[in-house]
């Protein structure tokens, strides 16, 4: 199992943009943004204005998915 985990976290550090999904009432919205992965921490950053929508959409609803593709290597994650 920690070799699925290191996989994991060695997968998205390579890839550059995650497509961020969030939901807006009954909207499903989903927008490209680039991922800080922090494998130490296991953590996931994203930069973002503070007013955006997304922001807004996660406040309301903090069920989020997100979704890598490492095109070249076939590689796909979804979280």
């Amino acid at each position: 199992m920690a070799n699925d985990i290191e996989t994991f976290w060695d997968t998205i550090g390579k890839i550059m943009v995650c497509m961020v999904t969030t939901q807006d009432g009954e909207l499903i919205r989903a927008r490209p943004m680039a991922p800080f992965v922090d494998t130490d921490a296991r953590a996931i950053r994203f930069v973002t204005d503070e007013g955006s929508a997304k922001m807004f959409e996660m406040q309301d609803n903090p069920l989020v998915a997100l979704s890598f593709v490492d095109g070249v290597r076939q590689n796909y994650v979804s979280v």
